[in-house]
C-alpha cells in the first residue's frame, strides 16, 4: 500500500499514513506555539530530523513518552530559541539530545557543554553554603579559582570537569564545617582548624588544598597556612627488598615510640591509610597473651610476632571481656597523617634482625 502523505510503498500505520509521516506529524503538532499556533522555523529541523529516522517506529515510541511530550511543548512555548532557553528547561537525556540536534543543524552555536554544565551546577551548589560571608568567598572561588582556569582550557575534558566539581564540593564542605563545628568563617580560621579537618573524614578532604592555596593568593587567609595535599595513587612504590628494610628499620629503631612503631608497621606491612589508623579507638584493639587484633575495617587484622610487641602497653583483654575504657578514647592522636609510600606488603620478619626472615605472614 502507498502512504497517502508521502507516497511511499510501505506498511501503513494510521489514517492511510506510514510510521514516518505519523512521527513527523506528531512532532510538528507538539512544536506548535500555543499562542500563535505556528511552529518556530528554528524548530522545524526537529520534526524533519525525526521524520528522517532510519527506524521511525522507535521514534514513535520515544516521542509518546510523557517527559518528551512535556519538553517539546515547553520548548515550543519559548519566544527565543537559544542555549539559555534550553538551559532553563528540565535537565536530562531528552534535553541533551535536543540540544545536540539543534547544534548539529546550526540552530544553536557549538559550545563547551561540560564547561556550561559546571557553571550551572556550581551556581546551584553554592546555595548550600550556610554563612553569608562564606557565600561571598565561595562565589569568588567559583569565578576566579575554578571557572577562570576551566575557560582558559576549554574545551575541558571529563576528568577536568569532575575534578572541578570535587574541588568546589570540598571547599563548600570545609566552609560549612567551620560554621557548624566552630562558629568561624574562613577568614577567622587558622592552622588548627585545617589540621582538625583533614583527618576527620575521607582522604578527599585533602582537596581543600586548592581552595586554601587560592585563598592565600587572594590574601583572604594568612600565607603560612599549610595543607597536606590529596595524593592517592601517586606515591612511589617500594620493591620487596625496600619494604623489608623499612620494616626492619621501624621495628628495631630506638627513635620511635611504641605507638609510632605500630603505626609504621600497619602502613608498611598492611597498607593501611594513616588517617584510618588515627581514628582507632580502644574498642578496635584487643590485646591478649597470644597477640593483638585490630579492627580497621570489615575484617580484623591479627598482628604476627614480633609486631605485637609495640602494642604491648595496652591493657590485655579476652574476647569475652569488655573493651578498654571509653569507646571514644582514641588509641592515636588525630594529627595530620604522613604520606604512605608503599603498597600493601606481607613480608615476615624475625625478632633478631641478623637472623633469616620467617615465612611471609598473610594479611587479610
Amino acid at each position: 500500500m502507498d502512504c497517502v502523505e508521502c507516497g511511499a510503498e510501505t506498511e501503513l500505520y494510521r489514517g492511510g499514513r506510514c510510521q514516518r509521516c505519523i512521527l513527523q506529524y506528531t512532532a510538528t503538532e507538539l512544536l506548535r506555539n500555543p499562542d500563535t499556533g505556528n511552529v518556530d522555523p528554528k524548530l522545524t529541523v526537529i520534526a524533519d530530523a525525526l521524520g528522517a529516522m532510519e527506524r521511525p517506529n522507535s521514534g514513535l515510541t520515544w516521542i509518546r513518552q510523557p517527559h518528551v511530550e512535556q519538553f517539546l511543548t515547553q520548548l515550543a512555548a519559548q519566544n527565543n530559541i537559544d542555549h539559555d532557553t534550553v538551559d532553563a528547561l528540565p535537565t536530562g537525556q531528552t534535553t541533551n539530545y535536543m540540544r545536540a540536534l539543534l547544534v548539529e543543524h546550526g540552530v544553536l552555536p557549538r559550545r563547551d557543554e561540560l564547561l556550561a554544565r559546571f557553571e550551572m551546577w556550581a551556581l546551584d551548589k553554592q546555595e548550600r553554603v550556610i554563612d553569608p560571608e562564606q557565600q561571598i568567598i565561595i562565589d569568588q572561588f567559583r569565578r576566579w579559582g575554578l571557572l577562570r582556569h576551566l575557560r582558559s582550557s576549554s574545551p575541558i575534558s571529563n576528568s577536568a570537569f569532575l575534578r572541578a566539581k570535587q574541588l568546589f564540593t570540598v571547599a563548600i564542605e570545609y566552609c560549612n564545617w567551620l560554621t557548624l563545628e566552630h562558629g568561624l568563617t574562613l577568614t577567622q580560621a587558622g592552622q588548627h582548624e585545617i589540621d582538625a579537618w583533614q583527618p576527620g573524614g575521607t582522604s578527599t578532604r585533602g582537596h581543600v588544598y586548592r581552595f586554601i592555596r587560592w585563598a592565600i593568593a587572594t590574601r583572604i587567609v594568612p600565607a603560612d597556612l599549610t595543607v597536606v595535599q590529596h595524593r592517592r595513587g601517586t606515591a612511589t612504590r617500594l620493591d620487596t627488598q625496600s619494604q623489608t628494610e623499612a620494616v626492619q628499620q621501624v621495628v628495631y629503631t630506638e627513635d620511635l615510640t611504641d605507638r609510632d612503631r605500630l603505626v609504621a608497621i600497619l602502613i608498611i606491612v598492611f597498607g593501611q591509610r594513616a588517617e584510618k589508623i588515627s581514628n582507632l579507638t580502644c574498642n578496635d584493639i584487643i590485646v591478649t597473651d597470644t597477640g593483638v587484633t585490630l579492627q580497621l575495617g570489615s575484617y580484623p587484622i591479627t598482628l604476627p610476632h614480633p609486631s605485637t610487641n609495640p602494642s604491648g602497653h595496652w591493657p590485655r583483654t579476652t574476647s569475652t571481656d569488655k573493651p578498654p575504657p571509653t569507646p571514644t578514647h582514641h588509641g592515636y592522636s588525630a594529627a595530620t597523617p604522613p604520606e604512605t609510600t608503599s603498597t600493601p606488603h606481607t613480608c615476615g620478619y624475625d625478632s633478631n634482625p641478623s637472623s633469616p626472615h620467617s615465612p611471609p605472614a598473610s594479611a587479610p
